[in-house]
């Protein structure tokens, strides 16, 4: 008996062996399946991720580009607009800059007819005498409009008419 026991033993523990040898298979099998699991979804998460990565990158470079552009547009905005900002003329300055905006022509000032804020600064108008005459009513006066801008830099100037200062009508030139 101890020759059949044995080879039962045998057997049973050979029996045994193969399905712990099959428990280990299957069990190895479903490890790697998780493990392949796993890999897909940490795969998925790291494209997932890198998409936002890349969607947050292009959005933080399309505010740079923006804020760039803007800089660039106020670095190329003219001195006089940056003075604007920084002063705003009153009517007796804007008067004042037009009569000295007009010093080169060595004319002197008869009168200021008018003073307007237009949307690119001022308008003013001056008299200036073109040619002393006497008796002084028959002075030939010019009649100026003066450009400046909203900082009070001289835009430009020109004589729109010419008179008589005696004249009460004006006359075209």
């Amino acid at each position: 008996m101890s020759s059949v026991a044995t080879k039962r033993g045998k057997q049973q523990i050979r029996s045994l062996a193969a399905k712990q040898d099959e428990q280990m298979s299957s069990l190895a099998v479903k490890q790697d399946e998780q493990m392949d699991s796993l890999a897909v979804k940490q795969d998925e998460q790291m494209d997932s991720l890198a998409v936002k990565q890349d969607e947050q990158m292009h959005s933080l470079a399309v505010k740079q580009d923006e804020q760039m552009s803007s800089l660039a547009a106020k670095r190329d905005e003219p001195l006089s607009s940056l003075a604007a900002l920084c002063h705003k003329l009153d009517l007796s300055e804007a008067v004042y800059r037009a009569t000295r905006g007009l010093a080169a022509l060595k004319l002197k000032v008869s009168g200021i007819t008018s003073v307007a804020r237009t949307e690119e600064g001022w308008r003013v108008t001056l008299e200036l005498i073109e040619r002393a005459a006497i008796p002084d009513t028959m002075d030939l006066l010019g009649v100026y409009e003066v450009r400046l801008d909203h900082g009070g830099e001289l835009i430009g100037y020109e004589r729109t008419r010419i008179r008589h200062r005696c004249d009460l009508e004006e006359k075209a030139e």
